[in-house]
């Protein structure tokens, strides 16, 4: 719990950190470990990422829930994502 708490405090500084944009000729494109090597968008809102970042936290935390739990979180994800699609 406690380390959620600060990797939460560690995401919400970084997203302050100015960004000075992207290489002209990058020769690597970086990657997070957690998106399994999608790339992370270099222009993304600090705070879309730091969404993006609890809700895995929240998702891993009812991985071993009940299967009620794990439906209700199905359910409320098809809701968001429809939401979000504008659905």
């Amino acid at each position: 719990m406690l380390n959620e708490v600060y990797n939460r405090r560690i995401i919400e500084l970084a997203g302050n950190i100015p960004r000075l944009g992207r290489l002209a000729q990058p020769d690597a494109t970086a990657t997070d470990p957690r998106d399994a090597g999608e790339p992370r968008p270099d222009d993304s809102a600090p705070e879309l990422q730091v969404a993006r970042y609890d809700l895995k936290l929240a998702l891993s935390a009812t991985a071993d829930g009940t299967r009620e739990e794990q439906l209700r979180v199905a359910e409320i994800l098809r809701t968001a994502a429809a939401d979000i699609r504008g659905k």
